[in-house]
């Protein structure tokens, strides 16, 4: 048994030191073992589980950016059967001495807990995932297990390990190499040899009853621990007793020794066998022999051991999906991999098993679990600025504060320029609309590198154009290349500048502004190829048929004093559209805070405040609601909010919030969380700064895509971040709603149709196929509703195929020529060069209503030899509205335009679920919307004309073209 000396190397920056010199460490080591670890074997009971899960995997996707050199980051989403998996992965190159790790705490008080890029912002960590586990009920906390050091412990509880597997460790040699198991130390402190001391453990913050020992990793005096109780300080300095410290008296901690804590109740059996000039051994017994350790880190149970399965220690249920954490090596030890999967969100999480799986797909050879569940977070540097950034999705909302990480640091000297690259908002770009770049320079170890944008020197080959900084407007169309110079270090990339259009659009259509203010439309225009790209306002002609509303500038229109409904036209080279203008709103009281009850929500538990009414500060009425608040200095938000159950917001006629304010110059935000009717949540803005005192009415805008009615939920003041204590208060009171004038009397189009697609067939000429598309007919209710699908049945019989889309009714014995009738599920067929493919999607989505489709889809795509493709379904995947999952649509849509893109082949994409007549060609594929019998009425009259229409599809030469005909044309009459 050899006496444990805290001087046994200089831990991480020791290794870093010998990798970057190139010593032969394990000579060294062998010079150096002044620390040998008494062994007391652990059994360590494996069971191997069978490598598989109860998912299917249909699609992926996946990118990798580089953080450093040696270090990458890489996020992949998989979609399920059961939803999405979202897997984030730092990949690190043990062998590439520019990289290193680093076990990562708060430095300002020790156990701490703190967000993850807090304690990354405070250790210089360029990437790090959250580490052990901890005692989630105080704060300073300790982990569970153990961490070692700088050839110190920074943390070990005594027999931890012994009798059960708890937590595994990743364990660090100085040559690198990193191994897991369980680790078990016992801790024994004798003076002169003889008297003991029970030691509960090593610099843990939450357990003075018995005895403590503190080292210089965790604080350097004992201020932070005189508030846990009447406690005794036995000063060691290099194995001697130096002084015996009195309670609520600081101790200094010695460099070379520590301190052992002796609560009062106990001092009389300790401190006289400890007085000054007491030799002191501390042993401390584990499992693990003569190795020597650079690095300890406790996580949670094993996860692959030897590439298989298992399952044992510390791990949370197993067989439920959860947020996880975990980290391991590869089979050849050169590479540590740090994952985590979300969970409890868009993501499922996941079960022990297929975490395991994930790891495989890294070649993870050996791994452990880490804390997982809310305090699973990774970040990393992005990689243009040395700012980082939480990469996944927190399941708690935000970062859950933790005591320590897994941290990843840059080792490498400081380089010179080395590359540059050229960021770019977009490939594509109309012509007279200008793009701006950004660039970010990067030295030889993949670190970014200042660069003075005043010296960048710009050119442009091939399209013409004028350069104003880092800002170029093309003036003609075509593709080019666009150079960037730098101390003779260059980049460059691709540019296409567009001088045409097929579509525009103009959002919005129907443009809400009050008197005085001012607003601006926003149009865009769609290419040959489905690119869509904002219209420089210099290419817009603006006019408006009351010019007493208000009037344009430079595209922004400024509303007069006059309030009322304008027409505005605009024309961008030649192509016309129209929208409307609404100037001016009725205002309404929704409430005065007369009655209603409200309740004190704070964030996070170190944020004091009340909501409550009050008499002090009133406007309107007899009282308001006073919301005071005690903010202590914080690197986090902090927030006090007044929550309500009563204040309903009845339509979309309602714009915007006012609300009174006796504000206090705080600078504090103040918002607003409102939840629709699906129970959405969506944030409102009154002041980003209070800057202001007294009474003073604010206004907020309802955002768009809210399903009326709608709760204010919450008013609240926030702070981001506050280097000093804020206290003080705010009261709100009479609330009031804008409301829009009334627009019925404006005409909604039933018809929204590309401009100048090239496959719209304006005059029908020869074919050899035709094909009718009817949309959704199951509603069909009125005599009217009969007496039109009779005529669109009569129609549909004059072609060579007739495709009743959406949810049908319709008596097939009428039926006289080939038909598909979607019906909920997938099938495909195939016709003169047209291959027809329907989906299920009626439940909102493919995976909600058969998930097998998706592998159906990829699979019958790639076997298809047809040029010409339409797919009818009953959801819009690009349309906010259409899949309930958002990202599967998108997902739906990357498979369907790199396909085309590969392919070339002609794509339509048939949604039976629209309100109206409509084209959306983006990017390569044409979605199209169809209302079949759905249709407008007011006052019981019908605009036949306008309501009903067939898409119609023609085979000429091998291509497919479309267009639309009218069910009730207009008839001239001469």
């Amino acid at each position: 048994m050899i006496t444990y000396i805290y001087q046994c190397f200089n831990g991480l920056k020791y290794r870093k030191k010998m990798r970057k010199e190139g010593i032969q460490m394990k000579r060294i080591f062998k010079l150096l073992m002044i620390m040998t670890l008494v062994v007391s074997t652990l059994q360590q009971p494996i069971s191997t589980i069978a490598a598989t899960n109860g998912l299917v995997f249909l699609y992926e996707t996946k990118e990798t950016k580089t953080v450093t050199s040696g270090l990458t980051y890489e996020r992949k989403l998989k979609l399920t059967n059961s939803g999405w998996v979202d897997i984030h992965v730092l990949k690190m190159d043990l062998t590439n001495k520019n990289v290193d790790l680093d076990v990562i705490r708060s430095v300002k008080d020790w156990g701490k807990k703190t967000t993850l890029t807090n304690i990354m912002s405070e250790n210089n960590s360029l990437a790090a995932v959250n580490a052990s586990f901890f005692d989630t009920a105080s704060n300073p906390s300790d982990i569970i297990g153990v961490e070692f050091e700088n050839g110190k412990y920074s943390y070990i509880q005594e027999n931890y390990n012994k009798t059960t597997l708890g937590a595994a460790s990743m364990m660090m040699t100085p040559l690198g190499e990193i191994n897991f198991s369980y680790f078990s130390g016992n801790i024994t402190v004798k003076s002169g040899g003889y008297k003991g001391i029970y030691i509960t453990s090593i610099n843990g913050m939450n357990d003075f009853v018995n005895s403590v020992i503190i080292n210089r990793n965790a604080m350097v005096d004992s201020t932070q621990i005189e508030s846990k109780g009447r406690l005794y300080k036995i000063v060691v300095d290099n194995g001697v007793v130096t002084e015996v410290v009195e309670p609520k008296v600081v101790a200094i901690i010695p460099e070379n020794g520590y301190i052992i804590t002796v609560n009062e109740t106990l001092k009389d059996k300790i401190i006289p066998f400890y007085q000054p000039g007491t030799t002191v051994t501390m042993e401390i017994k584990n499992n693990f022999g003569d190795k020597i350790y650079d690095a300890i880190l406790s996580g949670g149970g094993k996860i692959l051991k030897d590439g298989q399965i298992v399952q044992d220690g510390m791990i949370v249920q197993p067989t439920v999906r959860h947020p996880r954490t975990a980290i391991g090596t590869t089979k050849d030890g050169r590479y540590l991999i740090a994952m985590v999967v979300d969970g409890r969100g868009i993501s499922i999480g996941a079960t022990h098993k297929e975490l395991a799986k994930y790891l495989l797909e890294y070649d993870t050879y050996n791994a452990i679990h880490m804390d997982g569940g809310g305090s699973s977070t990774i970040a990393a540097r992005e990689g243009t600025t040395n700012s980082v950034e939480v990469k996944n999705d927190p399941s708690d909302g935000s970062q859950r504060k933790v005591v320590n990480g897994l941290g990843f640091i840059s080792t490498a000297p400081i380089g010179t320029l080395k590359t540059l690259e050229i960021v770019a908002p977009s490939a594509r770009v109309f012509k007279n609309s200008p793009i701006t770049y950004k660039v970010v320079g990067y030295d030889e170890y993949e670190n970014p590198v200042a660069i003075d944008a005043s010296n960048l020197v710009w050119s442009n080959q091939t399209v013409e154009g004028s350069w104003a900084g880092s800002t170029f407007t093309p003036t003609n169309g075509g593709e080019g290349t666009i150079t960037c110079f730098y101390n003779e270090v260059s980049a460059n990339v691709k540019l296409t500048s567009v001088d045409s259009y097929i579509d525009l659009d103009i959002e919005p259509k129907v443009l809400y502004v009050n008197q005085g203010k001012s607003a601006t439309f926003n149009v865009v225009g769609t290419d040959t190829e489905g690119f869509k790209g904002n219209v420089n306002s210099s290419d817009i002609t603006w006019q408006i048929d009351d010019k007493e509303l208000g009037s344009f500038n430079n595209g922004v229109f400024i509303a007069g004093t006059k309030s009322g409904i304008g027409k505005v036209t605009l024309n961008v080279a030649g192509i016309q559209l129209n929208a409307t203008v609404v100037v001016g709103s009725t205002t309404e009281t929704k409430t005065s805070f007369e009655t209603g009850d409200v309740t004190t929500l704070n964030y996070p538990e170190t944020a004091i405040g009340t909501a409550q009414k009050s008499t002090e500060m009133v406007l309107d009425g007899s009282q308001s609601v006073k919301i005071s608040y005690n903010l202590p200095q914080s690197e986090v938000t902090q927030a006090v909010y007044a929550v309500f159950n009563d204040i309903i917001i009845a339509d979309n006629s309602e714009k915007s919030l006012g609300l009174n304010v006796y504000g206090n110059n705080s600078n504090l935000l103040l918002k607003g969380k409102l939840v629709d009717a699906n129970n959405n949540a969506f944030n409102i803005a009154f002041s980003n700064g209070i800057d202001f005192s007294g009474w003073k009415k604010l206004e907020a805008s309802l955002p768009e895509g809210m399903a009326y009615p709608v709760k204010l939920e919450r008013i609240y003041i926030a702070s981001l971040k506050n280097t000093e204590a804020l206290n003080g208060a705010v009261y709100v009171d009479l609330l009031t709603v804008n409301k829009a004038l009334n627009t019925t009397s404006i005409k909604a189009d039933m018809v929204d149709l590309p401009i100048n697609d090239p496959l719209y067939l304006n005059t029908v000429g020869n074919y050899t196929f035709k094909a009718s598309v009817v949309g959704a007919t199951s509603g069909a209710n009125r005599l009217l509703d009969k007496v039109v699908q009779n005529e669109f049945i009569e129609m549909v019989n004059k072609s060579n195929l007739a495709i009743f889309a959406g949810n049908t009714k319709v008596n097939s014995q009428f039926i006289t020529t080939k038909s598909i009738l979607w019906n909920n599920k997938y099938s495909n067929s195939s016709y003169e060069d047209l291959k027809v493919f329907t989906l299920a999607t009626g439940s909102g989505g493919i995976i909600d209503s058969d998930y097998t489709q998706w592998t159906k889809l990829q699979s019958d795509l790639k076997n298809t030899p047809q040029n010409n493709i339409i797919i009818v379904a009953n959801e819009n995947p690009i349309e906010k509205g259409g899949f309930e999952d958002e990202r599967e649509g998108q997902a739906l849509h990357t498979i369907l335009k790199d396909y085309q893109k590969l392919t070339g082949k002609n794509i339509y994409y048939i949604n039976a679920s629209g309100s109206k007549f409509k084209v959306n060609y983006y990017e390569g594929i044409r979605y199209m919307d169809i209302n079949g019998l759905t249709y407008n009425s007011s006052a019981n009259k019908v605009d036949l004309n306008n309501s009903f229409y067939l898409l119609n599809f023609y085979m000429v030469s091998g291509k497919l073209y479309y267009n639309y005909e009218n069910v009730y044309p207009l008839v001239k009459i001469k």
